[in-house]
């Protein structure tokens, strides 16, 4: 599981869930996406601030 926590005022988000025994580690892509992802989120917790 990959979380993201930005700070108290805001939920944590599970923004990537797979099996240990499925995958060891993300490939590149998916650390793009999920890059991608987690930029987008800051962008909007930050704009509703």
């Amino acid at each position: 599981m990959i979380t993201l926590h930005i700070g108290e005022r805001y939920p944590v988000y599970a923004v990537f869930l797979y099996a240990k025994n499925e995958r060891e580690n993300l490939s590149p892509g998916q650390q793009k996406a999920l890059m991608r992802l987690v930029t987008d989120i800051k962008a909007r917790t930050r704009a509703g601030q």
